[in-house]
């Protein structure tokens, strides 16, 4: 039997929310199998750089009036739930399984 490795990175926008698409666009480059995106820019960036990596996005507080789900009951495209995972500073992270 093979065993699973899982591995993680974050990268920062250090504040500077103009380098969130560049992060998002290097993290699809990078062909991540999945995107956080803590916050409205954050989510934004992710789905224009990407529509078939999943996107999890905490930190929003209503994902349908922004566009980035059809509905909670049903979202659709890439974005397929929202998850809260506490406070997260401004970044995108990636995890691989």
């Amino acid at each position: 039997m093979r065993e699973k490795i899982s591995t993680s990175s974050t990268v920062y926008a250090e504040g500077r929310s103009e380098r969130l698409p560049q992060l998002a666009e290097e993290l699809v480059r990078r062909k991540v199998d999945v995107i956080v995106a803590p916050g409205t820019p954050a989510v934004q960036a992710a789905k224009q750089a990407t529509t078939t990596i999943p996107i999890i996005f905490p930190g929003v507080a209503d994902p349908v009036a922004f566009g980035f789900v059809a509905s909670l009951a049903r979202p659709g495209g890439n974005c397929p739930a929202r998850k809260t995972l506490g406070h997260q500073p401004p970044s995108f992270s990636r995890a691989l399984n």
